[in-house]
């Protein structure tokens, strides 16, 4: 692994009627997620219609600390915590440099 900056794109969609309780797993995850080392940032990108896709952007200083984040047991034991409620398995795209801002999405 390199020390380039990487972005991950995570995308998850919340069942229906658990929007609210997906907006609560937010205010608990990201907070921990910026505790990370190489943490650079988090941005979120909310549907404009319910029970569409959330997309999560995170920003590393390196590909070691987004995989130290990805695979942390904190990470892990809240990502159990909300799966039940979401309606398809999260998805998780990374980027190195700028692909992510360059790389159209499929």
């Amino acid at each position: 692994m390199n020390n380039t900056p990487v972005t991950t794109r995570i995308i998850q969609r919340p069942s229906k009627d658990k929007q609210g309780l997906y907006e609560q797993w937010l205010n608990e995850i990201i907070p921990v997620a910026k505790s990370f080392e190489g943490h650079r940032g988090v941005n979120v990108i909310r549907p404009h219609h319910p029970h569409e896709d959330y997309t999560i952007i995170l920003h590393f200083d390196s590909e070691q600390s987004l995989q130290n984040w990805l695979e942390s047991k904190e990470r892990l034991a809240l990502v159990e915590k909300i799966r039940p409620h979401l309606s398809i398995d999260e998805i998780i795209e990374i980027e190195t440099g700028l692909e992510f801002w360059f790389t159209p999405p499929a």
